[in-house]
């Protein structure tokens, strides 16, 4: 994966896990092929395999929920959603909120530095239609949480990220 902002959700776990089952070795070898889109959604149906496997009162794994007391009245928290990790930050004083944040998962995938420009940088097509094609792939493997589209520089040579919420 690339330094700088970082990929979030499924896969992210998966490689930065310890997980060695044959699941995890077919989804790592994906992406060292540069399949990205499909060791995305092979990770994703792993997750879901594992979890779907899980007891019914075994509930999330602990780490995926968190939170921490940063102090002055300001709280932070973190809980795993399936795009990743999604952080909320509150701060409060004489029982008025002052300050409310989110960070969401698209934000950390779609960032200028993020998984999609990685991807999608030198992205090799042999025409605009096909690498439009293979970019809508790229973006819709990462699953984005709001509407995106998908524009082109002056020159029409390169995709130009997406637009957030």
């Amino acid at each position: 994966m690339s330094e700088g902002a970082v990929e979030t959700g499924p896969l992210a776990r998966l490689l930065g896990g310890s997980e060695d089952g044959a699941a995890a070795q077919e989804i790592r070898q994906l992406w060292d092929q540069g399949r990205r889109p499909a060791a995305r959604l092979a990770a994703r149906c792993a997750e879901l395999t594992r979890l779907a496997a899980q007891a019914p009162d075994q509930g999330l794994p602990p780490d995926w929920v968190g939170g921490a007391n940063l102090g002055s009245g300001t709280g932070l928290a973190r809980v795993e959603t399936a795009r990743g990790p999604l952080l909320h930050i509150l701060q409060v004083k004489d029982e008025r909120i002052l300050h409310y944040g989110i960070i969401a998962p698209t934000e950390w995938n779609f960032h200028p530095q993020g998984a999609f420009i990685t991807d999608v940088t030198g992205l090799q097509a042999p025409d605009r239609e096909a690498a439009r094609h293979l970019a809508e792939g790229l973006a819709l493997s990462l699953d984005p949480c709001v509407e995106w589209s998908l524009t082109w520089d002056e020159g029409g040579e390169a995709p130009r990220g997406g637009r957030h919420a």
